[in-house]
């Protein structure tokens, strides 16, 4: 027979229970310190059980240590070098020697008689070893080009497989460096 005295003790322990009940579920959802992005080894932006069985099963491994500062050195490093090369000119030559697309070209011209693309760049006095040139024969009929300069000029040759020269369609970016 449940007394009166039973009723009051269940009723007691039920209070207890969901009280501590409603402590724990807060408890367990605050941010603590919050989130720490080393800590999430698979990023997929919460760190979580999956994060602890990455660890668990690397445990106990070893290799080298990568030094975050020094390879945050190195890419800018990388970076500053990249910037240090600046586009002086660029453009897309037609057979003909017209520039269709250019960036700091004055003119371009095809020479019958020496068989190559004479290209004035605007303000530069072009001598071929004080910049980086870049040429790229578009098509399939050419195998190669070269560059050279004459009279400040930018000279370019294309040569077909067997090493005539030809005139074809290309693409050009010059690079000055910068110190």
């Amino acid at each position: 027979m449940t007394t009166k005295r039973d009723l009051i003790i269940v009723v007691l322990v039920t209070f207890c229970l969901t009280t501590t009940l409603f402590m724990i579920l807060p408890t367990k959802s605050s941010p603590g310190d919050g989130y720490d992005p080393w800590l999430d080894t698979n990023d997929d932006g919460t760190i979580n059980i999956l994060d602890l069985a990455a660890a668990a099963v690397a445990f106990g491994s070893s290799g080298t240590p990568i030094n975050k500062t020094a390879l945050l050195l190195e890419l800018e490093t990388r970076v500053s070098a990249l910037e240090q090369l600046r586009v002086v000119a660029a453009g897309f030559i037609l057979t003909n020697g017209t520039a269709t697309v250019g960036y700091n070209i004055k003119s371009s011209v095809w020479d019958d008689v020496a068989s190559h693309y004479e290209i004035h760049i605007a303000a530069v006095y072009y001598y071929f070893s004080d910049y980086i040139t870049i040429v790229t024969s578009v098509g399939n009929f050419a195998k190669h080009a070269t560059t050279a300069s004459k009279n400040g000029n930018l000279i370019i040759t294309i040569f077909d497989d067997v090493g005539n020269p030809v005139q074809g369609n290309f693409q050009f970016v010059m690079y000055e460096i910068s110190d």
